[in-house]
C-alpha cells in the first residue's frame, strides 16, 4: 500500500496551510496535485498593495513514483535555492525573499523608514 503524500511532506517537515504546505520559516512549500508534487521556494507576489500571495519559484516536480525517494532531498534543495535568492537590505542587513524588497538592495520596511516611501 502506497504511503499518503501527507505523510512525506510531514517527514520533510512540512505543514499545511491553506492548501500549501510550508516549512516552519515558509522558504519552502509543496503543492500537491493529482500529478504529484510540486516544491520550490516560497516568494511573496503582491496583488494590489495590500494583498501579498505567496507563491513558489524554481519549482521542481516529483511525480507519484518519485516520491519516497525524492521528498525530503527536494525540500532540502528547494530551502538552498530559497536562501540563495533572499536579498540582503543595506539598512537592517536582514535577508528577504525578493517579494518583500521595495529595490535591489532596499527591503519594504527600510524603503518606509529610510526613504519614505508609503506603500
Amino acid at each position: 500500500m502506497a504511503v499518503p503524500v501527507q505523510t512525506h511532506l510531514e517527514a520533510a517537515g512540512l505543514v499545511e496551510r491553506g492548501g500549501l504546505w510550508v516549512d516552519a520559516d515558509e522558504l519552502v512549500g509543496a503543492v500537491i496535485s493529482p500529478l504529484g508534487v510540486f516544491i520550490g521556494w516560497v516568494d511573496v507576489a503582491w496583488a494590489g498593495p495590500h494583498t501579498p500571495e505567496l507563491q513558489l519559484r524554481e519549482v521542481v516536480h516529483l511525480p507519484p513514483g518519485r516520491l519516497e525517494l525524492d521528498v525530503a532531498e527536494e525540500v532540502r534543495k528547494a530551502a538552498q535555492r530559497g536562501q540563495a535568492g533572499r536579498r540582503e537590505c543595506r539598512y537592517c542587513g536582514h535577508r528577504k525573499m525578493p517579494g518583500h524588497m521595495h529595490s535591489k538592495d532596499v527591503c519594504q520596511g527600510c524603503a518606509e523608514r529610510e526613504l519614505g516611501v508609503v506603500h
